[in-house]
């Protein structure tokens, strides 16, 4: 009994010591050496703080090594899988940018043909003229020419138009305009009257399906798969009726 009590107080001594060294740990924490118990929990108490106080440097010198000796496999998955991240965002961005411009080009282009830009007092309220119509009643090529009394009267067949047009000086595109003679290589010609965004055209036409009267016989088409190849033939700068 005796033994213990003296181990009790020369224990109490050292943790007096200890306590009085580390004064920011002797601020935080009183001290009571009356039982065994007390003496327990204030060294337990003190380690915790040493611990704390002492130990945690050593950590952290612990990460500084780790830095400096280089990433980590982990950070290099992760670094590695942030840049695939960022490449397709990059390029999802500049297919995104390429795709808007071809619209911007394709919006630019129609309106262009719906503001007639070749042609722009063309009006397309016009009364049918048909003394000067060469070509024979009813077929496509009479019907184009009383719509459009600018075409020529010795162009030929429907299929001809196109070359025969740029022969005597007409200007021929592939790009649908208000105005326009559509003329297709598997023999049809019409007047483009209509121009949506997406390229497709309006036309009044004669000889559609055989009916020899001018109407407009279709909706919107896609003119590309009409009949064969498709040229379009513009008016002359300024033409108006």
């Amino acid at each position: 009994m005796f033994v213990m009590i003296k181990k009790q107080i020369i224990t109490g001594l050292l943790f007096t010591s200890i306590f009085a060294s580390t004064t920011s740990i002797a601020k935080a924490d009183t001290l009571s050496f009356s039982n065994s118990s007390s003496s327990s929990s204030s060294f337990s108490m003190i380690t915790t703080k040493l611990n704390t106080k002492f130990i945690l440097p050593t950590s952290n010198l612990s990460r500084t090594l780790n830095a400096l000796s280089g990433p980590s496999q982990k950070e290099i998955l992760e670094a590695k899988k942030d840049a695939e991240k960022q490449a397709k965002t990059d390029a999802a961005n500049a297919a995104k940018a390429t795709q808007e411009a071809a619209l911007n080009t394709q919006k630019t282009t129609i309106q262009n043909a719906l503001n007639g830009v070749i042609t722009p007092d063309y009006n397309l309220i016009q009364t049918r003229d048909y003394a000067d119509d060469s070509y024979a009643y009813g077929t496509c090529t009479w019907g184009a020419k009383a719509v459009a009394p600018w075409a020529g009267n010795n162009w030929g067949n429907a299929y001809d138009w196109a070359a025969s047009a740029a022969a005597d000086g007409f200007k021929t595109g592939s790009t649908p305009m208000v105005g326009a003679i559509a003329s297709w290589s598997g023999g049809h010609v019409a007047v483009v009257i209509g121009v949506q965004a997406d390229g497709k055209i309006q036309v009044l036409e004669s000889n559609f399906n055989g009916n020899p009267t001018i109407a407009v016989y279709r909706d919107y088409f896609d003119a590309t798969t009409a009949q064969g190849t498709v040229t379009y033939i513009y008016p002359p700068a300024g033409y108006g009726i």
